[in-house]
């Protein structure tokens, strides 16, 4: 024999008292019942072991009997109780996420080198087309001489964007830290994928959204010529590679239309310049002195 009926009616009495007060009144928190429902289950066993003992009636399979035949009896009870208030109740208005955003950190986090204006110089030099015209729009940048100083970033942002044929300009810089905006201007979604060391390095792979709405990104350190595809177009031959040369100083822009360049401010000492027009590249050594403007001419092949 198990448990009586009166016993058996006064545990599922109590789990059911349980649940419905344990936790404050359980009609005015509804949604709020984790805690009312574990402690409703959570009574029955000690309760039917206690009711057996005291009649002398325990044994393994009445207690297991009488404590699962209860655990359905309150679930069933319980359930309807629950499904009930949350048919005729409202929801709680939960308060909006807060999401902490920390402050960006810059990318450059040691100090600029103090620099005297007396060991300063001036390049003001072009580039030339091997007839001898103006090499319009090609990149120069200074590509060794400033190793061991440190620049302020630069703040004003490097634009690319994609029209469906690959990311344009095809041949840019950046420096460390400086903002790099993209963009879709097509209407179609890119992802943008940044590789150095001829692929051995992801810099970064971001999504480049349909809407063209901007996208803001930086390199962490300067990995020198930086490739830029697509991941989404470019295996197919749809879109072209582009290139993003990514330095430790501020050194570098592209010619007028008369092919020149300059540059203010430069640490003096021995430089070797580089510059850029598609796929053509030529470089050229000089010594900047103190105080003085340097005017040299790199002549693209």
């Amino acid at each position: 024999m198990g448990l009586s009926r009166w016993q058996f009616i006064g545990i599922f009495a109590v789990a059911l008292a349980t649940f419905l007060f344990i936790n404050g009144r359980i009609w005015r928190h509804p949604f709020d019942v984790d805690r009312s429902v574990w402690w409703s289950y959570l009574i029955i066993p000690p309760l039917v072991a206690g009711c057996l003992l005291a009649s002398r009636r325990f044994s393994l399979r009445a207690f297991g009997i009488a404590t699962v035949e209860l655990v359905l009896y309150k679930f069933a009870a319980t359930y309807f109780i629950a499904t009930a208030l949350w048919a005729f109740s409202s929801p709680p208005a939960h308060a909006p996420m807060r999401v902490e955003i920390p402050p960006r950190r810059s990318a450059v986090s040691a100090p600029p080198t103090a620099l005297s204006p007396e060991r300063l110089g001036n390049i003001e030099g072009r580039v030339a087309e091997p007839g001898g015209a103006p090499a319009r729009e090609a990149l120069v940048w200074i590509a060794a001489g400033l190793e061991g100083t440190r620049f302020a970033q630069r703040a004003d942002p490097v634009r690319l964007e994609n029209d469906g044929r690959g990311f344009s300009p095809r041949v840019a810089a950046a420096q460390v830290g400086q903002p790099l905006l993209l963009r879709a201007t097509d209407g179609h979604l890119h992802s943008l994928k940044a590789t150095a060391d001829q692929g051995r390095t992801i810099a970064f792979n971001v999504a480049v959204l349909a809407s063209g709405a901007w996208r803001e990104v930086t390199f962490d350190r300067a990995f020198g010529p930086v490739a830029l595809d697509c991941t989404v177009h470019h295996e197919h031959g749809g879109e072209e590679r582009a290139e993003v040369v990514v330095l430790d100083h501020p050194f570098f822009g592209t010619t007028s239309e008369d092919g020149r360049f300059r540059f203010e401010k430069v640490p003096a000492g021995r430089l070797r310049l580089a510059a850029r027009s598609g796929v053509r590249t030529a470089e050229a050594t000089l010594v900047l002195d103190p105080r003085t403007t340097a005017e040299p001419i790199l002549r693209l092949p």
